[in-house]
């Protein structure tokens, strides 16, 4: 066996070189095991002769990728057929085993209200019953059985060319070769013919089909169509070409000769490359043997007394665990369980698989004794009550906590762990088209720490969502896209950050919408936003509200939202747990289609299209379409084809599987890490009533990788802060944790800036001038430091920044303070009760703005600036100057300083520290100061000590 590589540094090159040690490693030391060949020319030598020539690279396209090249020589080639006819062969021979060919099997036999296997139905009405049915279809099992994505069924494309009798003595001594690179591989030469294929990213055959498990439901799944049925189909043409391209390289005396025949081989493939065998959770009697990694039949020898062993309730823990249904996913993190990729979400180390088989298997006799003991059955011996295989499978319908994978342990115990790849919102867009669901809710989840830059932008149109109903009091308050109801509400989570109390969170409610109106842009101008909610999780402000609206909605709520914005902590509390489904609440069902046949062979294009319904002219007309990764295209004749739309409303193959519906289920890990959720978690509610789905989050900001490791747990703001007054004034900036710098741009004259940083403690504040500030952020002091320009920086005030992040400070951008909140911060002067000045009369105006970092909080800056007299101009003649009479009044600015000029807005001040800032105690409530100790020793020690220790 030979695998090759193009050579080029990442993932491909990585597992030739892994698989390279791995042979060393297990060749013992013996030289003749593996050979290496480092080269394109030994490659191609080593196949054709030291006097071949190698193809000219400007005829290669993308290059040369036939690179490097090992040969293990303890590898061999097996004739696949003829291996299984052996084994057929074997198996006549046995009188209890027979085999019924012909019709294919239609569907599966149920009994007691479809949870028991008893059987199967032909394609020819016949029946065949049985006390145990066992699915080891392969590609063709999703037809007979709901495998919801625990394996996905696609085709490669393969071809044979015929070669000459001098070719195949040429070729004889050949390996097979496999190039990782391109997924090209090519057969020694067997019966006069050369096998070339290619592992492609796949093709699908999309049709519709009845529900295996619900009649009343309707499926969409890739359905292998084999050149058995459909002696006219060929394979794609950007597949001809692919494969042409490998052998150009590799053997270019075969490139341009015909194929001989060619065909798609269906492949069932799980996520995580493991068999799925396992009896199933929901249907007694039935057990499952499918998924892999298209490599089934090497364990030909001994894969069959595993599936026994499994069937039996006597297989090995640890591969019991491993092959288990339901292996798909997390319950923390929803992540595909895997055992690859150590450092990845979803993996299982030996030792935690071990400790989950044992854990469920603790679980599966404490059910049995409980159904025994509900049945009044203690007196018999429990064994003789149930089977094993009724234990196992009592033990998987009933069970829904999947143990954590090691990323959550770590995260919940450690909190230490890698974020995942954020989604875009194309994926976002494509997994909530998958939903089973006519009544869907959107939920866009925004965080109150830097509301509002936790927005979506246009997220209707990225979600191809209704537009949000206007103030126009004929606008319609429901409206369809594609058959389905699709709303959206705003849920602004983590209020407590705003203000100590509800009650003064409640009144900033309208201040609230309307900075989500302007953040919404022109769109947002006519919107109604009564659908806007401000909740807290950690205090339960208005989550029983959204618990009620989602529980009476009914469908499917998708929790959507960029990273920590707090959508697993929100769906924790709002998930309507501990009810069950009443018997007069309708429950929301896939529409159901007219046409009641069990496979619909449409030709189906992309989601939301429909088939072409004119007849094509064959295969040549038919071979314009490429469709690498999408739906198959062949050539039909007339009065086979089929113009059904694709039904939107059926089952989709994007979505995990919901967990099984129980009244209290297992919730979404909570984590301060961003992209804690690797994959959608849904959860069931209401006996079918509708689920709730917490999706991965988006991209929100990278400003975490600017800060040094050690402080990157402490840049969410986890409780509210009642910060301390900082005062900068002209030539001076405000420093935040030495990675954020507000430097104040008014002249000797101008008037002092307050400012009050809600930010976590990580950003701690430090007033200076701003030479020295300068210094601290970047690390070298700057041409304001007199003497000392281009100096590192080795004063005490620390920086949380990375060394690179001080090399890209930038400007952010000049904010101005121009928003007008004298009548808030000038306390008694107005009040009706004191002072009973009007705004207008006092001789100042007390100018703020509300400074944002991205995901971390915001800084309220107050200025106070005395009103100048009225102009002796007129208007007209400002306006002749190209002044305005209303621009008299000189803002105070701010320069903000970030890393790349990133992770920064503002918006209309909140007025935070007046809801809930430091008040100076009433003269009637300050206490007297301590009287002084007698102590000499600590009299001279004095100050803050002093007073400590004497108290």
């Amino acid at each position: 066996m030979t695998f090759v590589c193009e050579g080029d540094p990442g993932r491909f090159r990585d597992i030739w070189e892994q698989g390279l040690a791995n042979v060393k490693a297990n060749a013992g030391g013996k030289s003749h095991v593996v050979i290496e060949m480092p080269s394109a020319e030994n490659v191609f030598h080593h196949l054709h002769g030291d006097d071949a020539a190698l193809p000219p690279i400007a005829e290669l396209g993308p290059g040369r990728r036939w690179n490097q090249r090992y040969c293990n020589f303890e590898d061999a080639f097996i004739d696949a057929k003829e291996t299984i006819c052996v084994y057929y062969e074997r198996c006549l021979a046995f009188e209890n085993i027979s085999f019924v060919c012909g019709p294919p099997v239609q569907r599966i036999l149920t009994g007691d209200a479809g949870k028991t296997a008893t059987g199967v139905m032909l394609d020819d009405g016949s029946v065949l019953i049985a006390d145990r049915v066992l699915i080891a279809a392969g590609a063709w099992s999703p037809s007979l059985v709901d495998l919801q994505d625990l394996m996905t069924v696609s085709a490669i494309e393969m071809a044979w060319l015929k070669v000459t009798e001098s070719e195949e003595r040429k070729w004889k001594g050949m390996s097979i070769a496999t190039n990782l690179s391109t997924g090209h591989k090519v057969f020694p030469p067997y019966n006069g013919e050369v096998k070339v294929l290619r592992r492609s990213p796949g093709y699908r055959n999309t049709v519709t089909i009845q529900h295996p498990e619900d009649k009343a439901r309707r499926s969409v799944i890739s359905y292998p169509r084999t050149t058995v049925a459909n002696p006219q189909d060929f394979i794609p043409e950007d597949a001809e070409a692919a494969l042409r391209d490998g052998l150009r390289e590799i053997m270019p005396s075969l490139a341009n000769r015909p194929f001989d025949r060619t065909k798609l081989c269906w492949l069932s493939q799980a996520p995580t490359a493991d068999f799925i065998i396992s009896p199933h959770p929901r249907i007694h009697n039935l057990h499952i043997a499918t998924g892999g990694s298209a490599h089934a039949w090497k364990f030909l020898p001994i894969i069959g007394d595993l599936v026994l062993d499994s069937m039996e309730g006597i297989l090995d823990p640890v591969l019991a665990e491993k092959w288990a249904w339901g292996r798909n996913g997390t319950d923390g993190c929803g992540a595909h369980s895997q055992t690859v990729e150590p450092e990845s979400a979803g993996f299982y180390s030996p030792k935690r698989a071990r400790k989950a088989v044992q854990k469920e298997s603790k679980t599966e006799e404490n059910e049995v004794f409980e159904a025994a003991l509900r049945r009044g059955a203690l007196e018999e011996p429990i064994a003789a009550a149930d089977s094993k295989e009724e234990q196992r499978h009592t033990s998987f319908a009933a069970s829904t906590s999947v143990p954590i994978c090691d990323r959550c342990h770590n995260l919940l115990y450690q909190s230490r762990g890698q974020s995942i790849a954020h989604p875009s919102m194309q994926s976002i867009q494509a997994i909530v088209e998958e939903s089973p669901h006519k009544h869907n809710h959107i939920y866009h989840v925004l965080d109150a720490a830097d509301f509002p830059m936790s927005l979506i932008p246009n997220l209707q149109h990225a979600l191809d969502l209704p537009r949000l109903r206007t103030k126009n009091r004929r606008s319609k308050s429901i409206r369809y896209l594609k058959g389905r109801v699709a709303e959206v509400s705003f849920i602004i989570t983590r209020s407590d950050l705003l203000a100590p109390k509800k009650e003064q969170v409640d009144t900033l409610m309208p201040y609230l919408q309307e900075v989500l109106r302007e953040a919404l842009g022109r769109t947002g101008r006519q919107v109604r936003l009564g659908n806007v909610r401000c909740v807290s999780a950690k205090r339960g402000w208005w989550t029983k509200t959204v618990k009620e609206e989602i529980w009476k909605r009914g469908g499917a709520g998708w929790m959507v939202g960029k990273v920590n914005v707090g959508k697993s902590a929100l769906f924790e509390v709002v998930f309507p747990k501990g009810r069950a489904q009443q018997e007069d609440t309708a429950i929301d069902r896939p529409v159901e289609k007219d046409n009641d046949d069990e496979v619909s062979h449409a030709v189906p294009t992309s989601i939301g299209e429909h088939a072409p319904g004119e007849e094509t002219d064959g295969i040549a007309n038919a071979r314009q379409h490429k469709l690498q990764e999408t739906e198959l295209q062949y050539h039909q004749d007339g009065d086979e084809q089929d113009d059904e739309p694709y039904d939107e409303d059926v089952d989709g193959s994007l979505l995990p599987p919901a967990q099984p519906e129980t009244q209290y289920p297992s919730m979404p890990l909570v984590s301060s890490l961003p992209g804690t959720t690797a994959s959608p978690i849904r959860i069931p509610f209401g006996n079918g009533k509708g689920e709730l789905v917490d999706l991965p989050g988006v991209l929100r900001s990278s400003l975490d990788s600017h800060v040094k490791p050690e402080y990157q747990k402490t840049l969410v703001m986890k409780s509210r802060v009642v910060p301390e007054q900082q005062t900068i004034r002209p030539g001076q900036s405000l420093l935040l944790g030495g990675l954020i710098r507000i430097s104040h741009k008014g002249g000797e004259d101008a008037p002092v800036i307050l400012a009050y940083p809600f930010v976590p403690p990580a950003f701690e504040p430090h007033v200076t001038g701003n030479h020295k500030s300068i210094a601290i952020q970047t690390g070298i002091h700057s041409a304001e430091s007199k003497g000392r320009e281009g100096e590192a920086y080795t004063g005490t005030v620390s920086s949380i920044a990375t060394e690179a992040a001080k090399q890209a400070m930038q400007s952010a951008g000049t904010f101005k303070l121009q928003a007008d909140v004298t009548k808030r911060r000038s306390g008694p002067l107005t009040d009706p009760a004191a002072g009973k000045q009007k705004t207008a009369n006092l001789p100042f105006v007390v100018y703020s703005v509300d400074i944002l970092i991205e995901s971390v909080g915001w800084i309220e800056l107050v200025c106070q600036v005395r009103k100048r007299s009225d102009s002796l101009f007129t208007a007209d003649a400002l306006s002749s100057l190209g002044m305005d009479a209303g621009e008299q009044q000189l803002l105070p600015e701010v320069e903000v300083f970030s890393p790349e000029g990133k992770f920064v807005g503002a918006r209309r001040p909140m007025n935070a520290w007046v809801l809930g800032g430091k008040r100076r105690p009433a003269a009637r409530e300050r206490h007297e100061r301590p009287r002084q100790t007698i102590s000499m020793q600590r009299r001279k020690e004095g100050g803050r000590r002093g007073r400590s220790l004497a108290g």
